[in-house]
């Protein structure tokens, strides 16, 4: 069997490119594709890359009504004696759509391999979830994580995934806050979370802040229209300073209305060593003041149509 060598490519596509031709190669390895049975298909602890799944129904209403479109990928499990089985390398979505009553499937497309190990089927699932965006931030970063400690450096995961560094850095970030706060774990789930916010929240270790603020917070965040991520970092830094700053610091919509309804905008000091991120930051907060000027502007319109409105 070949063993699997990765050379970092320009896009992630072109590494599970390398990965499939590396196992097409050994007429051993795959099997190509072909329909299976559910009943046969199993999951691996090592192969779930998913914490939660989401619109499952939705996703079997769409295969009811055109079919599975692409093929899920199966790692074949032979056992002297014993029936053949397999366990799902991706499509893990898919299979639990095929299982519902509303699919009504007995069998599912699967591309299949054989006389693989464990680590090269992690490898293909890893790659390929990574590839179609399928995995929200939270579960990218568990995945990121528990790669560097099977031993994979950064490079072969910037490889795998076309990610930067400075990405992947955050997800670590994102990984080891979701680890301190349970409040930030359940934040980060939902797919609307910004990953920026993940460095902020471990820069100023927001762990620290009373966890019934910290969830308040973290709701404003991923609001429609969300909480700007300045406005997020002030406030955050608020709650951290301590429980009596933090009775005083409730989160709030902006970051620029004190406790007299006045506003205020803050100084802003950039040095001119200032990092790429401080300068954005620093953009951000200004976006965010300009958000609430205009806000202020509008409710003053409406005041002055309607004192107008009565002396006609």
């Amino acid at each position: 069997m070949t063993d699997l060598t990765f050379q970092p490519p320009r896009k992630p596509s072109a590494e599970l490119d390398v990965v499939a031709k590396t196992l097409a190669s050994d007429s051993d390895a795959v099997r190509g594709a072909a329909w299976v049975p559910l009943s046969r298909i199993r999951t691996h602890a090592d192969l779930e890359q998913r914490s939660t799944y989401h619109d499952i129904d939705e996703l079997a209403e769409s295969i009811a009504k055109h079919d599975q479109l692409e093929p899920i990928g199966l790692w074949e499990q032979r056992q002297d004696g014993a029936e053949t089985f397999y366990y799902t390398i991706w499509g893990h979505s898919r299979v639990r759509a095929l299982n519902t009553e509303i699919c009504g499937k007995r069998d599912a497309f699967a591309r299949i391999y054989r006389n693989i190990t464990l680590d090269q089927a992690r490898q293909l699932a890893f790659v390929e979830n990574f590839r179609r965006n399928d995995l929200t931030l939270y579960d990218q970063a568990r995945q990121v994580k528990a790669s560097l400690d099977r031993g994979w450096s950064r490079t072969t995961i910037e490889a795998l995934t076309g990610l930067n560094r400075r990405t992947i850095f955050r997800l670590d970030a994102l990984n080891a806050c979701a680890e301190r706060s349970s409040a930030f774990a359940a934040a980060a789930q939902n797919p609307r979370f910004p990953l920026r916010a993940a460095e902020a929240f471990q820069q100023l270790k927001g762990w620290d802040a009373p966890l019934e603020l910290q969830t308040q917070l973290f709701e404003l965040l991923l609001a429609d229209p969300p909480l700007s991520l300045g406005s997020f970092r002030r406030q955050l830094a608020a709650l951290v300073a301590g429980p009596t700053a933090a009775a005083k610091s409730a989160p709030t919509t902006d970051g620029f209305v004190d406790a007299k309804g006045n506003f205020r905008l803050p100084a802003l000091r950039l040095k001119a060593s200032a990092t790429a991120a401080e300068a954005e930051e620093a953009v951000e907060s200004l976006r965010s003041a300009l958000r609430e000027l205009r806000r202020l502007k509008r409710a003053a319109e409406r005041r002055e149509a309607k004192t107008a409105d009565g002396e006609d």
